[in-house]
Order: structure tokens, then C-alpha cells, then sequence
């Protein structure tokens, strides 16, 4: 009897010590396979982040050139295509010059125009007012939100910028174009598909 509750022991150590073996085996292949996620994800998301800076930089200088030329407003990037869910930021650039004063207040209005309003339009979220220093330029950020039951098309934005007025409409029949800083009405449009 002791020579088989001997023999017992020892094949049971063995299990013992084969599963604790592979116990740890799994424990370090699982550890390795999380470390090689972890950086695949930092390598993903810093490619992302440097993306979205170029294209930041990009839409910067074309600002840049596009108020270097003598505009008083640009808006290098009109067309944009958003999908459901997401939002994307457009940059708007305003040169103040001609002015008497050592800075001015510009007031900005973004109103969405058409008949694709009456749905669920993107939202556009900005600073509506900005103070710029004479013979300075500045860009404004616009943050376009698509949500998710927002329905497929093209969504027509007027964008109206007036210096040291206040903008009341920017609708059809609701303003006059002398009004606006540069005498224009500006447009920018959203495509959901």
C-alpha cells in the first residue's frame, strides 16, 4: 500500500508542477502579446496625431497665403465630407486692415441655409466674436459635430463676418452685404454620406 500511495504522490506532483509550468508559459507569451498591443496602438495614434497636425499646419498656411494675397477673409477649405458620428474642424482666417483703431471686435455668424436645415443639420460650434489686433490676422475655428441620425446630403453654411456689428441673419433677405467686413457672403459646405 505505501509503495502505491508513493507512486500516487509523484505523479501527481508532476501534474502539479507540468500545469504551473504552463501556467507560466502563458503568462509570459500573454504579457508579450500585450506589450506588442500597446505599442502598436502608441505607434498608431502618434502617426494619427502627427497627420492631424500637418494638416493643421497646412490649413495654416493656406490661411496664410490666401490673407497674404489681399483678402480680408479666407476660407481655404469650403467643401468638406463629414460621416455620420464624427466632426471635423474648418479654419476661417480674417486680416483686419484699414482700421482706425489699434484692434477690432469682428463678429462671426454661421447659420445653415436651405432646405436641408429643416432636418438634423450638422452643428457648427465657434467663437463668434474675436478681437484682432490693425494689420493682424487671425483664424477661427469652426468644429462641424455630424451626428448620428443627421441624414445624408449637402448642407449649405453662410458664414457672415461684420466688424463692431452686430450680425443679425445671415439668411437670405436677412442682411446687407455692406454690412459684412468684406462686403461678401461667404459659404461653406458639409457633405454627410
Amino acid at each position: 500500500m505505501k509503495i502505491f500511495s508513493k507512486s500516487t504522490r509523484l505523479i501527481k506532483n508532476k501534474r502539479a508542477m507540468e500545469l504551473s509550468i504552463n501556467f507560466i508559459v502563458m503568462l509570459i507569451l500573454a504579457i508579450a502579446l500585450f506589450g506588442f498591443g500597446l505599442r502598436f496602438l502608441g505607434t498608431f495614434f502618434s502617426g494619427g496625431m502627427k497627420m492631424q497636425k500637418a494638416l493643421d499646419d497646412q490649413t495654416k498656411r493656406n490661411i496664410e497665403a490666401l490673407l497674404s494675397s489681399g483678402e480680408r477673409v479666407a476660407i481655404p477649405l469650403d467643401n468638406k465630407e463629414i460621416l455620420r458620428g464624427e466632426n471635423e474642424i474648418i479654419g476661417i482666417g480674417i486680416l483686419n486692415v484699414m482700421s482706425q483703431n489699434p484692434s477690432d471686435e469682428f463678429n462671426i455668424l454661421i447659420e445653415c441655409a436651405g432646405t436641408n436645415c429643416l432636418k438634423t443639420p450638422p452643428i457648427p460650434t465657434y467663437l463668434n466674436k474675436v478681437t484682432i489686433q490693425n494689420n493682424k490676422q487671425e483664424m477661427v475655428k469652426v468644429l462641424f459635430n455630424v451626428g448620428k441620425k443627421t441624414p445624408p446630403g449637402t448642407y449649405i453654411f453662410n458664414v457672415c463676418i461684420a466688424r463692431a456689428a452686430e450680425v443679425a441673419s445671415c439668411q437670405v433677405g436677412g442682411y446687407v452685404l455692406n454690412d459684412f467686413y468684406d462686403k461678401s457672403l461667404h459659404k461653406i459646405y458639409i457633405k454627410v454620406p
